[in-house]
């Protein structure tokens, strides 16, 4: 990445239609880019709302990047922004390594940046970060199958995109978490699914298919992957073999399933909180030099008990009265 300015602003004419405008304070003082690994998933797009809508809150102009998870893509639109000239960054990265370079040439601009929901690994200064702490997460999702199988269970893991830090920690958390529970635990298959619900189904069929007996239970993951599998263990005919799925980023249809007892469970990691929280920390440090800082959310398994504590609850039909939750930082 130790690109000139003459190459990169080539390079800029090249990529730039990989950035947009969001509709926000087009005359705002500050220029802000945010950069997302994948704008296809659903967890993403709810946080692009809600960064439009805090935006719009502050005074401040976005540019947004959809890596469409592509890390030299990813790489290129931070060039570019870099290039046309913003005030800040703010990253969820593809790859914990592979977006080093781009964050190192942000950091040689003196550019200030923070990664969100999802961090970099050993760039060539400390990182701030916002997100939750997804050790932690996939230690609470253990904790509940333990808590559920007190005599000990098989389990069927679906992982994330290989590469992504979420997917390394929740993955290592969920180890460690059964683990702790002692050998009674045992994962029988695991397999990535790229939080993707499709491969989440083909994935899930794939190994129901091939197994003497099913699981007890599916650990996905991330929603998607969570709901690929519940599809999968209709369509290989499964349904009364007793499966429980839990998911992880309590979605709006996520919290309808809990609801329903489709979904045994998922985890909440309050994704507006994350970005209300990032952009207040980073605009404050624009206008008034106050540090950058860390803020780690913690998150909890959200069951059919405790479903109103769900930050989205709001957006699901039918649900009881209850006051509607921005997410604001709190």
């Amino acid at each position: 990445m130790q690109i000139n300015r003459a190459i990169r602003r080539v390079l800029c004419g090249l990529i730039a239609t990989s950035l947009t405008f969001a509709p926000t304070w087009m005359n705002a003082a500050e220029t802000i880019m945010v950069s997302y690994s994948n704008l296809a998933y659903p967890f993403f797009v709810h946080m692009q709302r809600i960064a439009e809508d805090e935006a719009r809150r502050l005074g401040v102009r976005l540019i947004v990047q959809d890596g469409q998870g592509n890390s030299p893509k990813q790489s290129a639109g931070i060039e570019a922004a870099l290039v046309q000239g913003v005030d800040a960054i703010l990253i969820a990265p593809n790859d914990v390594t592979a977006l080093v370079p781009a964050v190192n040439e942000v950091l040689k601009e003196r550019v200030p940046i923070m990664t969100f929901d999802r961090r970099v690994d050993n760039p060539d200064q400390p990182i701030h970060h916002v997100g939750v702490d997804n050790l932690a997460g996939g230690r609470v999702m253990a904790k509940w199958i333990v808590d559920n199988y007190p005599r000990g269970a098989t389990l069927v893991h679906l992982t994330g995109q290989p590469g992504s830090s979420t997917a390394q920690d929740r993955a290592r958390g969920t180890r460690e978490g059964l683990a702790a529970g002692g050998k009674k635990y045992r994962i029988v298959r695991e397999q990535t699914a790229y939080w993707s619900r499709a491969k989440g189904l083909t994935v899930a069929e794939s190994i129901l298919t091939a197994m003497e007996k099913p699981p007890d239970v599916i650990i996905g993951s991330c929603d998607d992957m969570a709901f690929g599998a519940l599809e999968a263990i209709d369509s290989v005919g499964l349904q009364q073999a007793g499966i429980r799925v839990i998911g992880y980023d309590a979605l709006p249809e996520a919290l309808s399933k809990v609801r329903d007892g489709t979904l045994a469970a998922t985890v909440e990691q309050r994704p507006a909180l994350q970005m209300r929280t990032v952009l207040r920390i980073m605009t404050q440090h624009l206008r008034s030099g106050k540090p950058l800082r860390t803020m780690i959310v913690k998150p909890f398994v959200i069951e059919k008990n405790n479903v109103l504590e769900a930050e989205r609850i709001h957006e699901v039909k039918d649900v009881a009265d209850k006051p509607k939750r921005s997410g604001g930082a709190q």
